[in-house]
């Protein structure tokens, strides 16, 4: 999943998926813990007065406990259902809100309250549908409890008649009776939540899948020396392929321009040799080490990535170029020379200190991006990887920015699918990319 993902489904996981899981999952294992502890003593005792009906009471708590297991399956399901419909709605209700200004001037705003109201009562549907299928199970169960308290005091009456218990004992016989179906029924609810929870926990660790431990890697790998390797890469969104067998070497020290059409799979590369995506098959490797067998703290600090769309956090100039690294006075002034930062952040009205997000009119789009580059640099990459950054820009802002990375010290991977001819030309390499495959043309 990584570097594919969508936000609104991540909120949904850590929100109403986390609710289900804690009150569906390990709520009810506390409460499993405290119903078997007391049923598993209360037997016992029963044990103590008569074991035949130790026996009985027994047999009957294992009635209770695995007769309405068809119904456990259907809960689950009812579980996976509801956190899909949850998921289903916060990803429309984030996109609504997102593009509400699109809506708005479409005139749309009737088609998106109705396309909400429609999700909502889907939502509430589901949820209702799996308060009555627990409701069932609960029903079944009483029902079950109730025969099955009756039982014990049927035959510790025909016991008492026949002389083989007193009725003092009949009376302990039907407490500790009631002691071991009342939490052996709780367990049975119990159980149904749990495999409802299980169900929506699986599904959390899924979508989430688990990274390779750092004690797991193989090999570490601090610097860059000679080059990065591409030996049959593809890689494949569901079904649909977008690099085939694609074989390239970019050597250190070099510019690298790779140019192809829209959607053509630039910027799925990119992401993968930055490690934003996994899922490939092949080998990406540096200077020969597998990049599979790198330790994520090494691997990216060999690479550096300047994203399309520039991203500003709720902070300082200062702090997005810092990103919570340590603050070098030397280095940071260079790097703002070097990115182009300090041509307008002395306008600005706190300077290096005023505040910044992903939404600010402070600055314009060329200096966002010129403030992603600078935080890339300062952190110290060797390989600059740039996904078409200069696409929003004007031509003059886009042609300062592409004379600036030629002129880095860098390895650089450049992305684009417009750039001047005599840009291009000033690249060791051009390489296009097309039907999958990545071809060398310059």
């Amino acid at each position: 999943m990584a570097g594919n993902i969508n936000p609104s489904e991540v909120i949904s996981r850590f929100t109403s998926d986390l609710q289900l899981i804690e009150s569906q999952y390990f709520n009810v294992v506390a409460r499993l813990i405290a119903a078997i502890t007391q049923a598993v003593l209360s037997i016992a005792m029963l044990f103590y007065f008569n074991g035949l009906l130790a026996l009985f009471v027994a047999l009957l708590a294992c009635v209770v406990l695995f007769l309405p297991k068809k119904a456990f399956k259907s809960v689950e399901k009812s579980g996976i259902n509801l956190v899909n419909a949850s998921e289903r709605f916060v990803t429309k209700l984030n996109e609504t809100l997102r593009g509400y200004s699109i809506i708005k001037a479409f005139g749309r705003d009737q088609t998106f309250e109705q396309r909400m109201a429609n999700e909502n009562e889907s939502l509430e549907g589901t949820r209702f549908d799996m308060g009555v299928k627990f409701a069932r199970l609960e029903t079944i169960i009483v029902f079950i409890s109730l025969l099955s308290l009756t039982g014990p005091f049927l035959v510790g009456f025909w016991l008492v008649i026949r002389g083989a218990i007193t009725v003092g004992t009949l009376t302990a016989v039907v407490n500790l009776s009631g002691n071991i179906i009342g939490p052996v029924q709780q367990i049975s609810v119990d159980i149904g939540q749990l495999k409802s929870g299980k169900a929506v926990l699986d599904k959390f660790y899924l979508d989430f899948p688990r990274k390779v431990s750092i004690s797991e890697w193989t090999g570490e790998k601090q610097q860059f020396n000679e080059r990065v390797t591409l030996q049959k890469v593809s890689f494949a969104y569901d079904d649909r392929t977008i690099l085939d067998q694609v074989n390239f070497v970019f050597e250190k020290g070099k510019k690298y321009l790779i140019s192809g059409e829209s959607g053509c799979g630039k910027s799925t590369l990119l992401k993968l040799l930055m490690g934003l995506l996994d899922g490939y098959s092949g080998q990406i490797a540096i200077d020969g080490m597998d990049a599979r067998n790198i330790c994520p703290r090494s691997f990216y600090d060999v690479f550096g990535i300047v994203f399309q769309e520039p991203y500003l956090f709720n902070m300082t100039v200062k702090e997005n170029i810092l990103f919570f690294e340590a603050f070098d006075p030397d280095h940071f002034k260079d790097i703002m020379v070097l990115s182009g930062v300090s041509r307008f952040v002395d306008r600005l009205p706190q300077g290096v200190d005023t505040l910044m997000n992903s939404e600010t009119t402070t600055v314009s789009g060329g200096e966002k991006q010129r403030i992603a580059l600078a935080r890339t640099l300062y952190h110290g990459c060797e390989v600059l990887l740039i996904d078409e950054a200069t696409s929003s820009l004007d031509p003059e802002n886009s042609r300062s920015f592409d004379l600036g990375i030629l002129a880095l010290d860098k390895t650089v991977i450049y992305v684009s699918h417009k750039i001047e001819p005599d840009i291009a030309a000033r690249f060791d390499c051009v390489a296009r990319l097309e039907d999958g495959r990545l071809v060398r043309t310059q």
